[in-house]
């Protein structure tokens, strides 16, 4: 997999995502890593329709996801040109210590109704 955007937002896919970073990009493949909307099939349905027919849409937990991209890692064959969405900072560093290694994390929308930085 070719992970071309590394990206936190709480928004996940939303117009910014879909009018400028998939074009821009040339990528072909969204996946999002969140495990309230792996286990929620509405919005994985919601966000499924939400997205143009030719662009590839993959949701995972952030533990899915860690087993999925080490898979693709070691296959070595999917040079599909990705970008990987977490709704959270958090969830970017779960995957993170759980070996999904990256050295750029763009940081989008970010919203906390916790206040904790």
């Amino acid at each position: 997999m070719d992970c071309v955007l590394i990206r936190v937002d709480n928004r996940l896919v939303h117009g910014q995502i879909i009018e400028a970073w998939v074009p821009f990009l040339k990528a072909s493949r969204i996946i999002v890593v969140d495990d309230e909307v792996a286990s929620d099939f509405f919005r994985e349905t919601v966000i499924k329709m939400s997205v143009p027919s030719d662009v590839e849409v993959i949701i995972h937990s952030v533990e899915d996801f860690v087993k999925y991209n080490a898979l693709q890692v070691s296959d070595n064959k999917d040079r599909v040109r990705s970008i990987i969405l977490f709704s959270n900072v958090w969830d970017a560093l779960r995957a993170y210590a759980l070996g999904f290694s990256f050295e750029k994390l763009n940081i989008g929308n970010i919203y906390n109704d916790e206040c904790r930085q």
